[in-house]
């Protein structure tokens, strides 16, 4: 999956987009389950550029029912507050993007 990728692009419904110079996923940590997290630079759809962290696991001790994926603000960082939701902060404070599996 993603294997040759060199870049990311998120973009919503609404034409708002994410994209950074890096795959978005960690060669070889997939399918590993093992948390995983980076720090990058993030351009928006009007070229502002944002630090951003991203995190994600498949790792069944810190998740529910198969996975979770989460891109917060670089100054924040990711609390692990909830055992099933690694990547996933209270109240989704600092997010732009979360996903769970439950």
């Amino acid at each position: 999956l993603l294997q040759g990728a060199t870049d990311t692009l998120l973009v919503r419904q609404d034409g708002a987009s994410l994209q950074w110079a890096d795959p978005l996923f960690v060669a070889g940590t997939l399918y590993s389950q093992a948390p995983t997290e980076y720090t990058t630079t993030a351009y928006s759809a009007n070229g502002t550029n944002i630090m951003v962290k991203v995190g994600y696991t498949a790792d069944p001790t810190k998740t529910k029912n198969g996975g979770d994926f989460g891109i917060i603000e670089v100054a924040g960082s990711f609390s692990h507050y909830n055992p099933d939701w690694h990547y996933t902060n209270m109240a989704c404070a600092d997010h732009y993007l979360y996903s769970l599996s439950n």
